[in-house]
């Protein structure tokens, strides 16, 4: 399931980079229904660390975020 994921990700990310070819990072946001099909809800132009990521109080996935942002730049 996580290639299939990583697949959609990629997929969905190369498409919307054509129309934004200046940004370098983006982030899909993906669900797994019952019958195991992948649903993509949204792609946004820029992600989103500061909001729910920085409220959780297990801050390991945060700071795995920041720290592949910082090697995107």
């Amino acid at each position: 399931m996580i290639k299939i994921l990583e697949k959609c990700a990629v997929e969905a990310v190369n498409n919307v980079s054509r129309m934004y070819p200046n940004l370098k990072e983006f982030a899909v946001d993906m669900g797994i229904d019952t019958k195991s099909r992948v649903w993509i809800y949204e792609v946004n132009i820029e992600p989103l660390t500061k909001g729910n990521f920085g409220k959780l109080p297990d801050r390991t996935l945060y700071r795995k975020i920041k720290k592949m942002r910082k090697m995107a730049r």
